[in-house]
């Protein structure tokens, strides 16, 4: 197969929209790939950016503390509606299962579900954490007494934030 013919060949295929075609004569196998205009190639990137996030705040918080005679006021509260902060060391705290909102009581007309003084067995619901419609109990995890209610009903919550403290 001559120049001529090949060139031939090509000219058909690009004219008939012929994608491939293969042409064997004797030991010669030829085969003509087309691209059209209409074959769009993938998209390529010019060059491929890798970006690595960069934290918003150059100094990691600091943990809030308190002394083990402080107690926290929620707001317009009076110093008999304090809230204790655990000084003993033989306390577990029971911390939030993940973000929503906390809740004291079933419906805003029954009573909490604990007090502090309040004696507590496993598996007894502290509390409720609200997220997206979905009512999550926390249920206490030993037996003890309500030392301390670190949160306040309605208040907003974090994943591993202390609910509780129970001794």
């Amino acid at each position: 197969m001559d120049i001529n013919q090949l060139a031939k060949l090509i000219k058909i295929a690009e004219q008939a929209n012929i994608d491939e075609i293969e042409i064997r004569e004797g030991q010669t196998n030829i085969r003509i790939t087309c691209r059209h205009a209409s074959y769009q190639t993938p998209y390529q990137p010019d060059r491929v950016l890798h970006e690595v996030a960069t934290p918003m705040f150059s100094v990691a918080p600091q943990p809030f503390t308190l002394n083990s005679n402080e107690s926290i006021l929620a707001n317009g509260a009076n110093e008999s509606e304090a809230i204790a902060y655990p000084s003993e060391s033989n306390t577990q705290t029971i911390v939030s299962p993940m973000v929503g909102t906390f809740y004291r009581k079933s419906s805003p007309e029954s009573p909490a579900f604990v007090e502090v003084g309040q004696s507590v067995a496993i598996g007894d619901t502290l509390c409720i954490v609200e997220a997206m419609k979905i009512m999550h109990e926390v249920k206490a995890e030993q037996t003890g007494t309500i030392q301390a209610i670190l949160v306040n009903d309605g208040d907003m919550v974090e994943y591993a934030q202390p609910l509780f403290s129970i001794v």
